[in-house]
């Protein structure tokens, strides 16, 4: 009778070995599939996991399918009380495993983890011998104590302890440190208290800063998403990687968009080829993967909507992958865009009385930023005070997002060894130059952005770097922070020295270039800027030149008042400008490819200002 029970054991577990190797395949596939090629270890490392976990799939069907047919039997069988009773107890202990791990913060992709092991071993077998005791009043039959089920309950430690120690390795599967960097859209960084801002809109960003560097002067490529991005992924100028049109509309009436050409060499592409798990989230129609944006990441998810929602996705990420290898994620928030819109809890924060956009249709936001530029529509001081009230209040709304991100890595023990950078793609103007928002000439409360580099272990905590440097150098610094130096491809300098506290040699990378060539009516403009100095060339040939020590507002073109106020020494400073700016647009890379933009995407540019 015994034996005619367990007879169909043996075929249940080649039909669940079956299911489970096949699963396994398919799923180690897939994800070799993401990686292979970049990094062959990391490749097979998934691979030989995904196979075990479904041959485990497999082993457990052919396990729980073989006990649901012997039910019947059980009554008759010396341990029949005990699977019955831990059939029926099954979804109390569940419940219980998930209730314990929930409160010790573990996380489903930890469950084999050290951390995970030993508390929901400890609960396994005080459940089993916890079976064991109420079994013994059921009445025959009875199970008792027995070195059989001493030495089954060990040999169930002895497996887990297996799986973790040889499939997932010994001790933390990171060998290098992870990289996160959160991206900002529009964020200047003089409105942030780390930059000296009287107003508390920044805590999160401020803490992460005294825990960082901080660049007090980081200048980016140009005020326009596009061309800013493309030059922080590169490490190269706009004139070189050829990025500068989101809308172009050509004889035809079709528009089209510039694209990232795929000989540029991005910064995820040189830490994928260096087995980092590279992903991305990201909310901007000029940033989509169409346009090139994705190349080098492994998974790189576009139109991902607010903060909140990017976070809780990269939340999720950190649940699997990015728990268990070393990655480079990042994250692009378009909160703080305009028109400005923070969530009703904030929207009073810092004054704002709600009247801000009385009389202006946001949902044709591009036109009015366009009869802005032109002269159509002048904005009034009051409605000017009130979009920086708004801004601000939105900026308080990203941070306590941000803040929110960085507590829950402090929480998994992962934010002391995450190198983390903030930054910016560009910032926004309130009419300081007789415009709002941005895409517009390169003045710095356009182009003068933050720069926070978080080191793993908070190394050099406090520091500031006093230097000027240029969002290009970004690329340079990160790949120099992790050991990767056989990318050259790069305008930018590595500021990785700097955030050792060494000091930058004299003359190296002492311009930053930022360009602009964007929207319709907006001035195509160059700008070339030192500590001291900031020149400007327009398309239609005008110059402006400013001393950033005595007028860092940039209200006094000095060009206009030659030979009056410059010495002869200073206006050798013009002369090298002039050379400098003929060089870069003479080398203006013009072999870009572009593609169609679609309806859909043209309509949400609209809305943020990018189309009339």
């Amino acid at each position: 009778m015994k034996n005619e029970r367990l007879r169909g054991l043996p075929a249940a577990i080649r039909r669940g070995l079956t299911v489970g190797w096949i699963g396994g395949f398919l799923v180690g596939l897939y994800t070799a599939s993401q990686v292979l090629g970049f990094s062959f270890w990391l490749a097979l490392l998934n691979l030989l996991e995904a196979v075990a976990t479904g041959l485990g799939i497999g082993l457990a069907i052919a396990v729980v399918g073989w006990g649901l047919g012997q039910i019947p039997a059980l009554g008759q069988h010396r341990w029949g009380g005990l699977v019955a009773l831990l059939v029926a107890t099954a979804p109390w202990l569940a419940l219980a495993g998930y209730v314990l791990n929930r409160w010790l913060g573990i996380r489903p992709s930890q469950l084999l983890s050290q951390k995970a092991l030993t508390p929901n071993i400890i609960l396994i077998l005080v459940a089993t011998f916890a079976a064991v005791w109420i079994s013994r009043g059921l009445g025959k039959p009875q199970v008792r104590w027995s070195w059989r089920l001493l030495g089954a309950s060990l040999s169930l430690v002895l497996v887990l302890l297996g799986l973790r120690f040889t499939v997932f390795g010994p001790g933390q599967e990171k060998a290098r440190d992870d990289v996160l960097i959160l991206l900002v859209d529009a964020l200047r960084a003089d409105r942030l208290g780390a930059y000296g801002y009287s107003r508390e809109t920044s805590p999160a960003i401020d803490r992460l800063a005294a825990d960082g560097v901080r660049f007090e002067s980081a200048i980016a490529a140009s005020t326009f998403t596009k061309s800013s991005v493309a030059s922080l992924f590169t490490g190269q100028y706009p004139y070189e990687h050829g990025v500068y049109w989101g809308v172009w509309n050509d004889p035809s009436g079709g528009a089209h968009s510039d694209v990232l050409p795929d000989s540029a060499v991005t910064l995820a592409e040189a830490f994928r080829h260096r087995g980092y798990l590279t992903e991305a989230w990201v909310q901007n129609s000029h940033l989509l993967a169409a346009f090139g944006f994705d190349q080098g990441f492994v998974r790189y998810r576009d139109q991902q909507g607010h903060a909140q929602r990017i976070n809780r996705l990269f939340r999720r990420f950190l649940d699997r992958g990015g728990n268990r290898y070393p990655y480079l994620a990042y994250l692009h928030y378009i909160d703080l865009h305009a028109p400005y819109r923070p969530p009703a809890a904030y929207r009073r924060l810092f004054g704002a009385s709600g009247q801000g956009y009385r009389g202006i249709d946001t949902e044709k936001w591009g036109q009015y930023l366009a009869d802005v530029r032109s002269g159509t529509v002048k904005v009034e001081a009051e409605r000017l005070e009130e979009f920086g009230n708004l801004y601000d209040a939105q900026i308080r709304a990203v941070d306590d997002e941000i803040g929110a991100l960085l507590e829950d890595l402090r929480k998994r023990g992962r934010y002391d060894d995450t190198l983390i950078v903030l930054t910016a793609d560009h910032g926004d103007a309130f009419g300081e130059h007789g415009v709002i928002s941005h895409s517009t000439g390169p003045y710095d409360e356009l182009v003068r952005v933050p720069w926070i580099v978080k080191l793993p272990g908070n190394r050099m905590a406090g520091h500031v770097v006093s230097d000027q440097v240029s969002l290009v150098d970004v690329f340079p610094t990160l790949l120099d922070a992790v050991g990767i130096n056989d990318v050259t491809a790069v305008s930018g300098c590595s500021r990785f020295p700097e955030l050792r506290g060494a000091s930058r040699p004299a003359g190296e990378c002492d311009v930053a270039i930022s360009e602009i060539a964007e929207v319709e009516g907006a001035e195509a403009t160059l700008g070339l800027r030192t500590e001291r100095w900031k020149y400007l060339r327009f398309d239609g040939g005008r110059e402006e030149l400013y001393d950033l020590q005595s007028d860092p507002g940039e209200q006094r073109n000095l060009l206009l008042e030659i030979p009056d106020v410059l010495e002869l020494s200073d206006f050798q400073v013009v002369v090298d400008f002039r050379r400098r700016a003929e060089e870069i647009l003479a080398a203006r890379n013009t072999s870009r490819g572009r593609v169609e933009v679609d309806a859909l995407t043209l309509e949400e540019l609209r809305s943020l200002g990018y189309v009339k």
